[in-house]
């Protein structure tokens, strides 16, 4: 489980996405470039918390990501976090 796989690490990163999101797709290669360099150095994970409209968008963009994603049918879990966090656009991280 994510919780599991995040458990040990000294930073967790939520990253708030979406495939369709012009702005995304241009961060998320710079995202994963990163994450891919620090990642152990720092004790670091990531969690795409997506906002793909379908589950095919975000297969399609996760299969891509080194990065732990909240489970399906999380989207309570999601909706709290963006309203705490204040997310008001994507991506945010």
């Amino acid at each position: 489980t994510t919780n599991c796989a995040a458990q040990g690490q000294e930073l967790i990163l939520l990253l708030f996405g979406a495939k369709w999101r012009a702005e995304c797709k241009i961060f998320y290669p710079l995202m994963i470039d990163f994450f891919k360099l620090m990642a152990h150095q720092h004790k670091m994970e990531c969690v795409y918390i997506s906002n793909d409209r379908t589950l095919m968008e975000f297969k399609d963009i996760f299969v891509k990501m080194p990065f732990l994603s909240l489970p399906t049918g999380t989207v309570e879990i999601k909706n709290i976090l963006a309203q705490q966090l204040k997310v008001n656009d994507l991506p945010v991280l």
